[in-house]
């Protein structure tokens, strides 16, 4: 019953935060309300961090873990570093929050970053990431949210020792669609992504090199539609397995070269299908049956409610752990 738990103590803070925010004249958002403060040093711990990109005052969330990782031998080493992607109309600690992917930095020794995606014009619209040909007032104003991400690599490596061999990108939503994008436009330094809940809507996604990606999503999604069409169509043309995956990772198939894989039904509401053996980007996909538009955690492999059986946070650290640029 954890994640119930935290479900409840996340719906509890957020009719605490708008009682709050209606009752006070100052600025509220929901990085002060949960105790994060704004920071220029990178130390141990969770910080906000600003960062301007051209014209624009942008903000991230990072963790850094309490320990750094280390060789056999114990010498130190550099930290991979994970950026997590927030879906539309939320934050990067809303995603933090979601996801628990602090426990992964922690167990795995990761950096980890929660950028925050713009509001538009003013302030006025849901937050969004400009992930192609789609995404809200992001789009429409062509925001640089690409080289948001590059300065957030540049600025993370600058001041502590990043791996630039392990950099990941994971998304949810629209944060989905733009780690899709991320992996199309900056594929020479992302050893990895990991989509849950999210469309390929790049009409020109052409990258350099492969980049291995491990997917999640409902079928019963009705915000990104589990079968929406891709917005860049395959490279060649699919066959067995590979042809029955959802538009977007076919697109990724092909691309990856992966013709030879398996699917199994890993429990009452999980159907998993792999491409382990590929020319060159492995490619692993969980098709929650009957999953909502949500980032499933594990209750109950048991459970009636399907976005309550598979653990996808863990699942997708474990494969972006064997994940690396060569």
């Amino acid at each position: 019953m954890i994640a119930v738990s935290r479900r409840l103590r996340v719906a509890r803070w957020i009719a605490a935060s708008v009682f709050l925010c209606g009752a006070s004249s100052m600025a509220c958002n929901s990085d002060g309300l949960l105790g994060l403060k704004t920071s220029t040093t990178f130390t141990i711990g969770t910080a906000i961090h600003d960062i301007a990109v051209g014209d624009l005052a942008r903000s991230y969330v990072l963790h850094v873990p309490t320990k750094r990782p280390t060789a056999t031998n114990g010498t130190l080493m550099a930290y991979p570093l994970m950026i997590v992607l927030h879906g539309s109309s939320a934050t990067g600690a809303d995603i933090r929050e979601t996801s628990n992917m602090d426990s992964v930095s922690e167990a795995h020794r990761w950096v980890v970053a929660y950028p925050n995606g713009v509001q538009g014009s003013g302030g006025l619209f849901p937050s969004d990431w400009n992930a192609g040909t789609c995404c809200g007032a992001a789009g429409r104003e062509n925001i640089d949210d690409l080289g948001f991400l590059q300065h957030i690599i540049t600025q993370i490596a600058t001041s502590l020792p990043i791996d630039k061999r392990r950099i990941y990108v994971v998304g949810f939503s629209d944060g989905g669609r733009m780690a899709h994008h991320v992996a199309c436009a900056m594929s020479s330094q992302i050893a990895a992504i990991a989509v849950v809940s999210g469309s390929l809507r790049d009409s020109q996604c052409a990258p350099t090199v492969a980049v291995p990606i491990i997917a999640i999503h409902g079928t019963d999604d009705q915000s990104v539609p589990w079968g929406e069409d891709a917005d860049t169509q395959p490279l060649t043309a699919l066959t067995g397995i590979a042809a029955t995956l959802p538009p977007s990772l076919q697109f990724w198939a092909s691309k990856n070269g992966c013709t030879t894989g398996s699917s199994i039904t890993l429990s009452l509401h999980v159907d998993q299908t792999l491409f382990p053996v590929c020319k060159s980007g492995e490619l692993a996909f969980y098709s929650i049956n009957g999953g909502t538009h949500t980032w499933p955690m594990l209750v109950n492999s048991l459970s009636d409610d399907p976005d309550e059986t598979f653990a996808s946070t863990a699942v997708i650290a474990q494969f972006l752990k064997r994940q690396s640029l060569k």
